[in-house]
């Protein structure tokens, strides 16, 4: 039985910042910076050098818009962020006393309160670290510029032209630059918190490689889900997280209203979380042992 059975938000909220304290000072938050640096030259330096070549500034979220509507980069970074917490919930020697006084319940959603701010934390530094790279090179205002506008009209004859594969023109023909980084941070966030909370409920089931390889499965298939058309490829996550997906690659029209996105996500977490809070009233926290080995 639970020997906690109120609801304390002290007893959260010290869960939750405990946890958030240990993921920010574990040694793996190399890949983090890692991940960053590949980020950097894959889609950030390539953005300041047409600049440059353009002697044109970028808008300054443009950069953080083309990294999280990159098809590649939306595999790289859940992918990162799911190494970051292949561990969540984190168990150490103290874990099943600690879960004990705590509560069930309280130390549940503690855990889903360090899931939303990791989440955060995450997309939040990635945005905030892009920024700085091209502050010198960009300005600020709500309008997209002209080196994303013209450059493929500019230098059509480049064998590779990146610029249409970052922000490609149904993007930026069909939501103005903030509208754009409203719904890409939203659905950034919304695709780690679905992650985060697949790996809750495999612990709570005493299955954390389950729950790894289900997530790992969402995210490969649904980037090979990317070559297909249809409705297939909206069952995953990747493609919902996909701003740009969402609009037709000739009309100004929308092909799936991105309000569907944010509900395939919000009841997906939701029902997790239901179900979390629902079956950890069964779990063993003797078991907590056998999951440090």
């Amino acid at each position: 039985m639970d020997n906690k059975r109120e609801i304390s938000i002290k007893k959260i909220l010290s869960v939750g910042r405990i946890e958030y304290i240990k993921w920010i000072c574990d040694p793996r938050m190399i890949l983090f910076f890692s991940m960053n640096i590949f980020v950097y030259d894959y889609v950030t330096k390539i953005l300041i050098e047409n600049s440059q070549k353009m002697g044109k500034p970028l808008n300054i979220v443009e950069p953080f818009i083309a990294i999280c509507n990159s098809e590649i980069l939306l595999f790289v970074m859940p992918i990162v962020f799911l190494a970051l917490i292949s561990d969540y919930p984190k168990t150490d020697g103290n874990s099943m006393f600690y879960m004990l006084r705590t509560g069930k319940r309280n130390w549940l959603i503690g855990q889903m309160l360090f899931a939303f701010m990791a989440a955060i934390t995450y997309v939040s530094s990635i945005f905030i670290i892009t920024c700085l790279c091209c502050a010198r090179h960009s300005y600020i205002y709500n309008q997209w510029s002209y080196v994303v506008r013209r450059y493929a009209i500019t230098f059509p004859n480049e064998s590779n032209n990146i610029m249409l594969n970052l922000i490609p023109d149904r993007l930026y023909n069909n939501l103005t630059p903030g509208q754009a980084l409203l719904h890409t941070f939203a659905l950034l966030i919304l695709i780690m918190l679905l992650i985060a909370f697949v790996q809750l409920i495999s612990f709570v089931y005493n299955r954390k490689m389950i729950g790894l390889l289900t997530n790992m499965s969402l995210l490969c298939i649904g980037i090979g889900s990317q070559m297909f058309a249809g409705a297939f490829k909206w069952i995953f996550p990747v493609s919902n997280a996909l701003v740009w997906m969402h609009y037709d690659p000739i009309f100004k029209k929308r092909i799936v209203p991105i309000k569907n996105s944010y509900l395939y996500f919000i009841i997906l977490i939701a029902v997790l979380m239901v179900w979390s809070i629902v079956t950890v009233k069964r779990y063993d926290f003797s078991k907590v042992e056998d999951l440090e080995d």
